[in-house]
């Protein structure tokens, strides 16, 4: 009883502990990639209201969208430490989609059509 460990490594979790922390994981990557795509669509648009030049604003706004969406791409590979391939595309797609919807109406990017819902 003595000698008998703890927790243990991440991995070496339950596998119903892996499960959750994959679709955590992708879930969490999918709503970052989703909020910063529409950042990078935000800065596009304010470009394209300026005759097609960049403001300082969408400069920055550009950088930010670039920057989150490859740390977040790069976070959906969490997930694959702790579940299959095709459990981590869909749910990173599953939360991406709504991701965007939500996201573009909060940037007011474009009208919420029937095909969003």
């Amino acid at each position: 009883m003595a000698d008998e460990v703890v927790g243990g490594w991440i991995g070496e979790q339950s596998e119903d502990f892996n499960y959750a922390m994959c679709i955590v994981s992708s879930a969490f990557a999918g709503l970052g990639i989703g909020f910063f795509g529409c950042v990078l669509s935000k800065a596009d648009q304010i470009r394209l209201l300026n005759g097609d030049q960049h403001t300082t604003l969408s400069k920055r706004l550009h950088s930010a969208g670039a920057i989150g969406s490859t740390i977040f791409g790069i976070t959906s590979l969490v997930g694959l430490f702790f579940g299959p391939v095709s459990l981590v595309v869909v749910v990173r797609a599953g939360s991406t989609l709504p991701a965007n919807a939500l996201f573009s109406q909060l940037f007011r990017l474009r009208p919420l059509t029937r095909n969003d819902v």
